[in-house]
């Protein structure tokens, strides 16, 4: 489980589950490694970060940190997010899975994804003028 990988500390104190049916919120109750927030369905990433933004502010946490549980981020990468937080060279740090030597790969897929979505938008479009 990606949670497992986190533990090196501080690191993973709070979760929200936005629908995921892979078991990690129940591991991470079981292990009280994270308090636990599951949302009823899912919502959205967007509703997903505010939910746990406002925990973490609530909360007391002087960092919060947002990396998604599918494997797309790496939960051992996150003490390079932090540490300079923590040091106080920045006040805010983002990372991009994208910053790899496959950075060209990277931008084509992404504007290729892209073009993908907007002429998939303007069939949408164009079949909807068409059925009135």
């Amino acid at each position: 489980m990606e949670i497992e990988m986190a533990k090196d500390g501080n690191h993973c104190k709070g979760m929200v589950n936005d629908g995921s049916t892979d078991h990690t919120s129940a591991v991470s109750r079981e292990t009280q490694h994270a308090a636990v927030i599951d949302l009823p369905v899912n919502l959205g990433i967007g509703d997903a970060m505010q939910t746990g933004f406002i925990y973490a502010s609530r909360n007391g946490y002087d960092i919060a940190v947002q990396i998604d549980a599918d494997g797309q981020h790496d939960p051992r990468a996150l003490s390079h997010i932090i540490d300079p937080i923590v040091s106080r060279k920045v006040d805010c740090c983002i990372g991009s899975r994208f910053l790899t030597k496959t950075l060209v790969i990277s931008k084509l897929h992404s504007k290729l994804t892209r073009l993908i979505q907007e002429v998939a938008l303007l069939q949408e479009q164009l079949r909807a003028k068409g059925s009135k």
